[in-house]
């Protein structure tokens, strides 16, 4: 389009606006009938009050964007340029945005649904908050981790009554805090979602035991127990073994969420794995140790084979694995000693 036929159009545009009772030949189309309804409508838009102006704008708006969406887009945006005062333009910058999704055209809707949520009051339609639709459009297509915990943040302080499932807003949340390398905040937000009524977070598994175990390692004073380099670890068990030092081994036994189970169980009895006394195996028994560590050994895990044990199952598996906690840098990357695994692998 030219720049002279557009300067054309919105001069029309401001006509039509402005009080003239013709339409604007760009909203006509090939059909008789059609174009004969949109005629009648736009003549009573100038001077009828905004109730009635609602209605109207909102025929008009339906019929274009059976014709052409773009229409659609164009007459809604025109009018709220020219009427900045009208109560109901978040409703139509609603229908703006939804076009452009419909469109597939993803960042003017997101632009859209932002100028609504930051430059125009609420307004519930049909039983429905326009912000709170808003908000939830948002939070799907935005990436951006700092406008998506300011999304949450209003979701929760206007709209949690409103929210079908509170508890996977905050596991969201606190995600999104993670992301945002906000880690205190993160914490608070899993506890508070522990707190409440158990739900499902999709694509994950024992999603309560992982985050009990994120919040008590977050809280531990981790570097404590684990280490750099594996195989110092490793060497470091093998002489407690060897040894019969026990003090050693606790030294080095994870403080936190360390288990102790069979290969077949899906999870860990944690009272167990407590009270767990290896002194007493160590001094009744007379281990032996694999020199190497367990072909399935790798960059994130490891297994140390034992055997002899004074126990039901003489074979154990002392499991190693590297922390993942990006939280503290000073951590993360370093090797634990969290558990034990009884009897010869499945």
């Amino acid at each position: 389009m030219s720049a002279y036929k557009r300067r054309y159009l919105l001069f029309l545009s401001f006509l039509l606006f402005a009080g003239c009772s013709n339409i604007d030949p760009y909203f006509l189309s090939g059909n008789y009938y059609q174009n004969n309804e949109l005629k009648e409508l736009f003549k009573l838009l100038p001077g009828e009050k905004e109730e009635i102006r609602f209605v109207l704008i909102q025929q008009i708006s339906q019929i274009l964007s059976k014709s052409d969406i773009h229409k659609q887009i164009s007459f809604l945006t025109n009018y709220v340029e020219k009427n900045p005062f009208d109560p109901y333009n978040s409703y139509y910058l609603l229908s703006v945005a939804e076009s452009y999704e419909e469109l597939n055209a993803l960042p003017f809707a997101v632009h859209y649904y932002q100028r609504i949520l930051n430059n125009h009051p609420d307004l519930i339609v049909k039983g429905n908050t326009i912000h709170f639709h808003c908000i939830k459009k948002l939070l799907q297509y935005v990436d951006d981790s700092h406008l998506r915990l300011r999304y949450y943040k209003e979701l929760l302080s206007s709209f949690e009554d409103q929210v079908d499932d509170t508890g996977k807003i905050y596991y969201s949340l606190a995600k999104t805090y993670e992301e945002a390398g906000d880690w205190d905040q993160a914490m608070l937000a899993y506890q508070k979602f522990l707190k409440l009524p158990r739900t499902g977070i999709p694509g994950t598994e024992d999603v309560y035991k992982k985050i009990e175990e994120k919040i008590d390692f977050y809280n531990a004073d981790y570097l404590k127990w684990t280490v750099d380099d594996l195989y110092f670890l490793v060497g470091e068990i093998k002489d407690a073994i060897i040894h019969k030092n026990p003090k050693k081994l606790e030294y080095y036994k994870a403080k936190v969420n360390f288990f102790t189970m069979y290969w077949e169980q899906k999870d860990y009895d944690e009272a167990r794995a407590k009270y767990f006394n290896i002194t007493t195996f160590l001094f009744s028994s007379d281990p032996k140790i694999d020199e190497e560590l367990d072909i399935d050994s790798n960059s994130t895990e490891a297994f140390l084979r034992t055997s002899h044990w004074a126990y039901r199952d003489p074979v154990w598996y002392f499991y190693f694995r590297r922390i993942d906690f990006p939280t503290d840098p000073e951590i993360d990357g370093r090797w634990e000693w969290a558990g034990i695994y009884f009897g010869e692998k499945r």
